[in-house]
C-alpha cells in the first residue's frame, strides 16, 4: 500500500471519528427528535441565515465563481450572492 493513501485513510478514519464523537457528545442532552432537529429553537435568526447560506454554497461555487467573474468581467454571481442574503433577511423580516 502506498504510503500517501495509508495517511489519507488514517486523516479521514480520525475525521469521521472526531465528526461522530461531536455528534454523540452535542446531542446528547436532547430529549427527543423535535428537540434534536430544531435545536429547542434557540438559535437566533441571523446564524440560521448563515447556516442555509453557507449549505447552499457548495465548493464548486466557491472555487468556480472567481475564474467566471474573470473570465465574462461582471459580477453576476456577486449579485446573485447579494440578493440571496437579502431575500432572506427581508423574508425573516416581514
Amino acid at each position: 500500500m502506498n504510503g500517501r493513501l495509508v495517511i489519507d485513510c488514517a486523516v479521514l478514519l480520525l475525521y469521521f471519528i472526531l465528526i461522530i464523537s461531536v455528534g454523540l457528545y452535542m446531542g446528547r442532552k436532547e430529549e427527543n427528535l423535535k428537540d434534536f432537529a430544531l435545536g429547542g429553537r434557540r438559535m437566533p435568526w441571523w446564524a440560521v441565515l448563515a447556516s442555509l447560506i453557507a449549505a447552499e454554497t457548495t465548493a464548486a461555487t466557491f472555487f468556480g465563481t472567481p475564474g467566471e467573474g474573470f473570465t465574462f468581467r461582471n459580477y453576476s454571481f456577486q449579485r446573485l450572492a447579494i440578493g440571496t442574503i437579502l431575500a432572506r433577511i427581508l423574508a425573516r423580516r416581514s
